[in-house]
This record gives C-alpha cells, structure tokens and sequence, in this order.
C-alpha cells in the first residue's frame, strides 16, 4: 500500500486496521499524540478541542459502488418524454460483500497540499 495522505479514509478489507491507521467509530484521541491529524479535523466530529478530538463515525455504513464505466446513459426521443439523458443501470450479478470490510484514517502520512 503506498503512503497515504494524513487524515485519509479508505476501506480496508479486514475487520482491524493496519499499522498507521484507525477504524472510523468515533473514537476520541489526544491532540498531543496526533497534532497534524488534529489540525486537519479539529473538532468537527467531537471532541472538547483543548485535549481530545474524535475520528469520523463510519459504523455501518457501507462503501457505495461507484462504477462510471457500468452506466449507460442513452438519449431519449419520445413523444411521451422530453429529449434528454436517461440512465440505465443494470444491476451487477454477484454483487460485492462488505461485511469484513471497514472504513480507516491514516493516523500518518503525507500532508494534502491544495
């Protein structure tokens, strides 16, 4: 896996995190023990701010499939229906799983520079 951006989020395909990440559950960390990832979330997931900051709460939810080349987008031409983009999605056979899954922040990494 190469080196993440700080404060990234992805999903790991394991039930624990690897080394350098935490499992996004709202968890509260210390400011003294991660002062960039602190810069980059403040407080907006919790967190008093002068000690504490909380990681993104991501329990239960699941990845959505966002897959650009599997929709169809036809242009419409009917009476009953203006002439625009249509979309037809077919739904895939054997869709993907994501019970070990979970999402993760990298506690380390490079700083996103914008």
């Amino acid at each position: 896996m190469e080196e993440p951006f700080l404060a990234e989020i992805r999903v790991i395909p394991a039930r624990i995190a690897p080394e350098g990440w935490a499992r996004c559950d709202g968890r509260k960390m210390r400011i003294a023990e991660h002062p960039a990832l602190f810069k980059l979330l403040g407080n907006t997931f919790g967190g008093d701010g002068q000690a504490t900051f909380a990681l993104p709460n991501l329990v239960g939810c699941k990845p959505v499939p966002i897959e650009l080349h599997s929709l169809n987008l036809a242009l419409v031409n009917s009476a009953s229906r203006p002439l625009g983009l249509e979309k037809n999605i077919q739904p895939t056979s054997g869709q993907q799983m994501y019970g070990s899954t979970c999402f993760c922040i990298a506690l380390k990494g490079r700083l996103p520079v914008g």
